[in-house]
């Protein structure tokens, strides 16, 4: 949901590729390992998602509103609910 979420998002002209799920996997299990945690949570993910694909799509301002990649991909995180 959160790849469909950034794929979709209108403020977003450079879009993210499949890679770009991958890597924040591998990122969000990394956290956990170190956390010392059995699995991957929702809260691992979120940790990294702003590192992950900040560098990984090119945002355009919406409505003469200056926006940066890092508010742009907190606003889609708010937005989509963690998996139950």
């Amino acid at each position: 949901d959160l790849c469909f979420a950034v794929r979709n998002d209108p403020r977003i002209v450079q879009m993210t590729s499949a890679r770009t799920s991958q890597s924040l996997l591998l990122a969000a299990r990394g956290v956990a390992f170190l956390l010392e945690g059995q699995f991957t949570t929702p809260e691992n993910v979120r940790s990294v998602c702003a590192s992950v694909l900040t560098h990984r799509i090119l945002v355009t301002s919406v409505d003469d509103e200056a926006t940066s990649e890092v508010d742009v991909v907190a606003d889609i995180i708010d937005g989509v609910d963690p998996p139950v």
